[in-house]
């Protein structure tokens, strides 16, 4: 969004000169029309492709709330916006993690200070063309961010940087005037007053940006640090054929950041969330599980001390945790059943368990071919009548529940838990797989069994 305001400078500027400088800028005419004709020769292929492509620009509705409300009259949101900017070069600055050290001011006191004072006197000679400049761009460089959500946005600010420290050095003339025998101790002052700010400011930017920035689980989970790093162990350890990787999202970013970042083609992953009471164990190779996780997302509780009962190795890495699961655990159902969904899932069992107030459904699946599509399964609490009483569907859960995915590969082991209220009149449950994605407006398309069937049903015991 910061490049969008470029053309506006330069508009701004050209009306700046021919207002107040109009005979500077009649003397060089022939080099400004050259400049505006380059201009828009390397502009038009862009401005002709946004405006065919209406599309392209969707991440400016989603942060345009206070250029909106500007255009209906309201002046407020920018306003707001203004002294946001202004005092974040010594208050508080981005509030967005995944830009910068959230709420970080630009300049520390020692230099926001003489920001301030050198912003001033920009002002007071705005009619010298070298001041103008500076005080121009500096202007137009914030519009991006005046204008949309998220105030001071240092991203959309960015075109200020080359131009930032201009008003701070504009006093270091001033301090000379004060080198006489009287204000020696003033000019000494001076010096030491801005060297101390340089200093402390180099300190505490390289503290942010190595220390306190990438360290922010926010940060780590925007930009991917513990995918990349698991990329690299999977990079640097061939033997490994397949692997889990538990991420927050295995239908969008997971993928394509894997992808992009290991280099090899020849090992097969499988993506899950472990907030959905999923655990997920690939294809035994060279008779252990490989799952990995970020070392901020824990697994569900249950599976965490499951792994740590079968005997795995858990090894902690730089930013993931490396779970070594031996072959032979103990993946056996209380109830054992053998019933296959749609061709690709196979129901091997379930355990069930009242637990209180609640029931507690673990079903086993096996992927016995890679899906065509996303699916997810479901639970119903029926009453003896067969009418439903909960159900555990994505849609009503928080951290949806039993999403599963087109990446997984065949022979992956699915274990789910599902969380049900348990209510007295309940008799039965009824389980079934369905595409999520046929619910809008649905009715919800369910994959059925070799018999036909869209669902079983599993009996509650008293």
């Amino acid at each position: 969004m910061a490049a969008r305001a470029v053309p506006i400078f330069y508009g701004l500027w050209t009306v700046y000169l021919a207002v107040f400088h109009w005979r500077e800028l009649r003397a060089r005419w022939r080099d400004v029309a050259l400049f505006w004709l380059i201009y828009a020769l390397v502009a038009v292929p862009l401005a002709l492709y946004l405006l065919s492509h209406p599309g392209a620009e969707f991440r400016i509705g989603e942060v345009d709330a206070p250029l909106r409300a500007l255009l209906a009259g309201d002046v407020r949101p920018v306003l707001q916006n203004a002294w946001l900017i202004l005092r974040g070069f010594l208050f508080e600055g981005d509030p967005l993690w995944r830009q910068n050290v959230a709420a970080r001011p630009f300049f520390n006191p020692f230099l926001a200070l003489l920001f301030y004072a050198g912003l001033a006197k920009l002002i007071w000679r705005w009619r010298t063309p070298k001041y103008g400049f500076v005080l121009l761009w500096l202007a137009v460089s914030m519009t991006p961010s005046l204008v949309t959500a998220d105030a001071p946005s240092s991203i959309r600010m960015i075109n200020a940087l080359p131009l930032l420290a201009i008003p701070v050095v504009q006093l270091m003339p001033r301090f000379g005037e004060f080198s006489t025998e009287k204000r020696r101790f003033s000019t000494q002052l001076a010096y030491i007053w801005l060297g101390v700010g340089v200093v402390t400011q180099f300190m505490g930017t390289a503290v942010s940006i190595f220390h306190t920035w990438p360290n922010n689980e926010e940060v780590q989970f925007v930009w991917q640090a513990a995918l990349a790093d698991i990329g690299g162990y999977v990079d640097t350890h061939e033997e490994l054929e397949t692997a889990v990787i538990a991420a927050w999202s295995p239908d969008t970013m997971d993928v394509p950041s894997m992808q992009l970042l290991t280099r090899r083609e020849d090992i097969a992953l499988s993506y899950f969330d472990p907030r959905q009471g999923t655990l997920i164990l690939p294809q035994v190779v060279d008779g252990t599980y490989h799952l990995f996780r970020p070392t901020i997302l824990e697994l569900d509780p249950f599976w965490e001390a499951w792994l740590v009962a079968q005997g795995s190795t858990v090894q902690q890495q730089k930013n993931f945790v490396h779970y070594a699961i031996p072959a032979g655990l103990a993946v056996q159902p209380e109830y054992k059943m053998d019933t296959l969904f749609g061709g690709q899932f196979r129901l091997l069992g379930y355990d069930l368990v009242r637990d209180g107030e609640e029931l507690v459904l673990t079903s086993y699946w096996r992927v016995e071919k890679r899906p065509s599509s996303p699916a997810s399964v479901f639970v119903h609490v029926l009453d003896g009548a067969g009418a439903m009483l909960t159900n555990d569907a994505w849609w009503d859960a928080v951290d949806p529940q039993g999403l599963w995915y087109s990446h997984w590969q065949s022979g992956d082991l699915i274990l789910q838990r599902h969380i049900l209220p348990s209510q007295t009149n309940a008799v039965q449950l009824r389980i079934g797989i369905f595409d999520p994605y046929t619910c809008d407006p649905g009715p919800c398309q369910n994959l059925h069994t070799e018999a036909g069937a869209e669902f079983l049903l599993i009996p509650l015991e008293d």
